[in-house]
């Protein structure tokens, strides 16, 4: 049996799997991810503890830069308090099995690329829309092919602009990141019905996908996380923009085979030794 924990800025899920083979996973716990790490940590490994299996492996999908080793949290603005905490090691020694752990878009660039809608392309991006803004990137396929965390919602698109919690000044994740509607309009981006607002998140995250596309000559680009993959906006006016903003690039603009659950399969392929190499 085989644990994955998806930790993310606002939620944390622990789900077992019987079989990396297959990508069928068992619900084990869900609660809001806490800010203080000790906590977090205890709550982790009481969850993995309950889980009534004996583990074999966990994988991780981490909503947060990691460092080159993989091993402990780099750089984070949504739970500023784990940076500098070797959290694998941490549930690795406390469970006595091998972990291994990506950022979460990487993980879902993993399970889309390998199993998902992005198979058919060798060059691809696995887009976030939620609590932040990020990409996975992934060039090739099996042996040989690279993956890394692409910091998409903190490149400067309105000189301007709000200021963004990572220093700058008007970020794609200004307009676009789940924390800045709460900022912005005091509310959910799930609450807001307004179509101006709609149709500014829409163009912003074009342009990201027409640079991203420039910048790493990615094909396609998996657009997921709790506001791109279930906001109608987005899913119904998205890939006109882009082809509209860029019709030179080709790039194709989909949606994730696994849904918002793309990084748990990610962070179980992570367990299966994938011919990829992840560069932190």
């Amino acid at each position: 049996m085989y644990a994955v924990i998806d930790l993310g800025g606002t939620n944390t899920s622990v789900v077992t799997f019987a079989s990396l083979a297959v990508p069928q996973y068992s619900a084990i716990d869900q609660f809001p991810t806490d800010q203080d790490y000790a906590r977090q940590l205890e709550r982790l490994l009481a969850a993995l503890d309950g889980s009534g299996h004996q583990l074999e492996g966990v994988g991780m999908a981490i909503g947060a830069q990691l460092t080159p080793d993989g091993l402990a949290i780099e750089e984070s603005w949504t739970m500023q308090a784990y940076v500098g905490h070797s959290i694998v090691s941490d549930v690795a020694s406390a469970t006595g099995v091998a972990v291994r752990a990506a950022n979460d878009n990487v993980c879902g660039v993993l399970a889309e690329t390998t199993l998902g809608v992005l198979q058919p392309w060798q060059r691809s991006a696995y887009l976030t829309v939620s609590t932040g803004t990020g990409a996975g990137i992934r060039l090739g396929k099996g042996n040989g092919s690279i993956a890394w965390l692409a910091q998409v919602g903190h490149h400067v698109v309105h000189m301007d602009g709000e200021p963004c919690v990572c220093g700058q000044r008007g970020c794609v994740q200004t307009i676009t990141g789940g924390q800045q509607f709460l900022r912005r309009y005091g509310r959910p981006a799930a609450e807001i019905q307004d179509e101006a607002v709609w149709r500014e998140v829409t163009e912003t995250l074009a342009v990201a996908i027409v640079n991203l596309s420039r910048i790493a000559r990615v094909d396609a680009v998996c657009v997921s996380g709790g506001i791109g993959y279930n906001n109608a906006h987005i899913r119904a006016r998205l890939a006109a923009r882009v082809r509209a903003l860029g019709p030179a690039t080709g790039v194709r603009v989909c949606f994730p085979a696994f849904g918002e659950q793309a990084p748990v399969i990610g962070a179980a392929l992570l367990l299966a030794d994938p011919d990829v190499t992840i560069l932190h």
